[in-house]
């Protein structure tokens, strides 16, 4: 089942996280500390053609840099222009080295047919290259925004805490029943969500100066079918298909749960659409974000027509208590036997001396020092087990 891929890459971002969790702790959940601190990380469009374009050509291109404005509502893209005819760019050269083969394809660029080129965000997850076809209007429109990409946005911004994008397989009737039982099983995880959060607060009732969970915080998710074939999302089914070559050539419905800013889990199959596998997912992104470098966390984020800065209204993050969510807690076994040594209490770090403070007693400089050398050590042993488990889900 392709949930082992997510759960592995789940698992890691726990064990993350508990390298992050004594320094930073932060109870906000992942989904709602994404989206308002979270910035969408930026794909690259290439237009490359031998020769100037043409004014038609030309004014689709400044649709494209238009983008590259940062009060426009497509702040994830960058673009470059390359002319095959004048002197070669350093640049260009750069993205060779970056793309490899696919780039090795500009000698056959014709004149007079300009092509467009997507290019996801450098990491090392992702390939180079998401998508590519020839410089027209279709294509423009189809790489800046489409209906689902714009949907899920909205949905995001209005309070969903994930869009879970049902890919179709062309099966109207299968498509159908699963989004009906992933549905269902959305409804319970919301359900399970809420009832700890009302049995927190009940609880805190007599204590005047207990932290309480944020009165807008809801755990709300929603599915979003969208076909491979469907009008103006061919660029989207590359962007999200390209990463899973093995998966994007099966006839299966493929399920990504998307949050924050557009930020897409590695997808699930049908079989895959289990009480269980739902509560792990739903448990990783509603837990919370005690590790809160975006890099450290499993997705890829999807080139989304949005400002989302403007649409959320400068609101941000204000950390609260959230309730044990002991109905949706990660399950023990997915973390690796060495993570729950990493939950012994944290030894409170020493404040920084005051200017004229004395410094410590000799006698206790050194074991002071071991024990730092010990945490870095541990310290280096997670990121290692991490590590390992990310490069074991991509190779299996």
């Amino acid at each position: 089942m392709n949930f082992r891929v997510l759960k592995n890459s789940l698992s890691a971002a726990a064990l993350m996280g508990l390298l992050c969790a004594s320094a930073s702790a932060c109870d906000t959940p992942v989904f709602r500390y994404a989206l308002e601190r979270w910035e969408a990380d930026f794909f690259v469009a290439l237009v490359v053609s031998r020769g100037p374009l043409t004014e038609p050509e030309d004014a689709l291109a400044e649709r494209l840099r238009a983008r590259d404005d940062p009060e426009a509502q497509l702040p994830n893209l960058v673009t470059y222009f390359f002319d095959l005819n004048r002197p070669r760019d350093e640049r260009l050269e750069e993205m060779e080295k970056w793309v490899r083969h696919p780039l090795g394809d500009l000698a056959k660029v014709e004149p007079g047919k300009p092509i467009l080129m997507l290019l996801y965000p450098q990491l090392p997850n992702l390939p180079a290259l998401a998508w590519s076809g020839a410089l027209n209007e279709a294509h423009v429109q189809a790489l800046l925004d489409s209906p689902a990409r714009r949907e899920t946005a909205r949905r995001l911004v209005k309070g969903d805490a994930v869009v879970w994008l049902l890919v179709g397989c062309g099966d109207e009737a299968a498509d159908r029943e699963l989004d009906a039982r992933l549905t269902g099983l959305l409804r319970k995880m919301e359900a399970e969500f809420e009832a700890a959060r009302t049995q927190q607060a009940e609880a805190e009732d007599d204590d005047p100066d207990a932290a309480r969970p944020a009165a807008d915080l809801k755990l709300k998710m929603s599915t979003l079918r969208v076909s491979r074939e469907g009008t103006g999302e061919q660029v989207l089914m590359r962007m999200l298909l390209e990463p899973y070559p093995a998966l994007a050539e099966r006839k299966v419905p493929l399920i990504f749960p998307i949050f924050g800013r557009g930020r897409a889990l590695d997808p699930l199959i049908p079989d895959d659409i289990e009480e269980h596998t739902v509560r792990h997912v739903t448990s990783f992104l509603a837990g919370p974000c005690s590790c809160e470098v975006k890099e450290q966390n499993p997705g890829f984020d999807l080139l989304v027509a949005c400002n989302w800065d403007d649409l959320l209204g400068g609101r941000y993050v204000v950390d609260k208590a959230l309730p044990p969510l002991t109905g949706l807690s990660l399950p023990a076994e997915a973390l690796h036997p060495a993570a729950p040594a990493a939950d012994a209490p944290a030894e409170p770090a020493a404040a920084n001396p005051l200017p004229g403070a004395a410094s410590p007693p000799a006698d206790l400089a050194a074991p002071a020092l071991w024990l730092g050398l010990s945490a870095v050590v541990l310290l280096l042993i997670l990121v290692a087990l991490a590590g390992g488990i990310l490069v074991r889900s991509r190779q299996g």
